[in-house]
């Protein structure tokens, strides 16, 4: 692994095998939120992966509501904007 990092012919890397070895796994508790009848869970900071999944579900909740009675255009409006 190191190897193919350190001479990649296009964009070498400075990886070097004591990062490798000096490595350690954090364990974090997932993001789990509730949205209707699903719970959606995503990987919590410092990474924004889990955050943004929910963010964006959030946003379709709050719009399913008010969208119900509307065309299904305007819904794959709001999940596009989102």
């Amino acid at each position: 692994i190191v190897d193919v990092v350190r001479f990649a012919p296009k964009n070498p890397g400075t990886l070097r095998l004591s990062d490798l070895s000096e490595y350690q796994v954090k364990i974090r508790e997932p993001l789990c939120v509730d949205i209707s009848a699903w719970k959606f869970c995503g990987f919590p900071p410092p990474t924004s992966g889990g955050i943004a999944v929910i963010q964006i579900m959030k946003m379709l909740e709050l719009t399913a509501h008010h969208n119900e009675a509307s065309s299904p255009l305007n819904f794959l409006n709001r999940f596009l904007q989102a």
